[in-house]
């Protein structure tokens, strides 16, 4: 059951890459960054939710999270830019736009992973003692746990890996850790892995490990600076 349980967890990551990676030419990513201004371009359930929560991440940021700012275009717009249609799951951009989930997407694909997890009953006893699912996903920076388990949570010097400091522990929540400048690294703890990946951002451009919109996400974050402070 737990070899299921370990394939099916793989390939949502899987899925979630196939859909949402721009070095796939045919990912849904892709066709939106091809897409003309003003056509629509129908999705799948995921990609639309990862859009969607990005666009409404940008609104309660003021455009500091932003999936289009990676582009190189001087014409290209931004977040406001983008219309995102849930009634009929598409998509479509006013002004031209070049997304990049990377920011996103990973946390998106450990929380499928997870689901598919839990799905199974991985880790639990249900057959013989009721205990719910646990366990957890780590995907490299972006980790999740879940049910009856609790795991060291460890922050990692941005320019010592050797250097791991303690900050307490996670338990049924998920937590993303982004290096954007390699002098410091914006840690974030959160109900899901998506919003712990894009609170980073948030973090990270604002420098503020106590910005609002964490305790609106249920968030705490930290800063880890290249002297080795920290900040909470």
């Amino acid at each position: 059951m737990l070899d299921m349980a370990f394939q099916d967890a793989f390939a949502e990551v899987a899925r979630v890459h196939l859909l949402m990676s721009r070095h796939e030419a045919e990912s849904e990513l892709s066709q939106f960054n091809r897409l003309a201004c003003h056509q629509w371009l129908t999705v799948s359930a995921d990609t639309l939710a990862v859009f969607a929560f990005a666009n409404e991440l940008s609104q309660q940021s003021a455009g500091l999270f932003d999936l289009f700012t990676t582009s190189h275009d001087p014409q290209s717009g931004c977040w406001s830019d983008l219309e995102v249609d849930i009634a009929n799951r598409r998509l479509r951009k006013h002004q031209p736009l070049v997304a990049d989930l990377g920011g996103i997407a990973k946390g998106y694909a450990v929380d499928c992973a997870v689901q598919a997890l839990k799905a199974h009953g991985a880790g639990g006893d249900l057959a013989q003692g009721g205990r719910e699912s646990r366990g957890f996903v780590n995907a490299g920076g972006d980790a999740r746990v879940f049910g009856e388990l609790e795991l060291p949570l460890q922050v990692r010097h941005p320019l010592e890996a050797a250097m791991v400091m303690n900050v307490g522990t996670l338990a049924n929540a998920a937590v993303a850790t982004s290096v954007l400048d390699r002098r410091t690294s914006q840690t974030v703890v959160a109900p899901s892995c998506m919003v712990a990946d894009a609170l980073t951002k948030i973090v990270f451009v604002s420098g503020d490990a106590q910005h609002p919109l964490l305790a609106k996400y249920d968030a705490r974050s930290w800063i880890v600076g290249g002297d080795a402070t920290i900040l909470a």
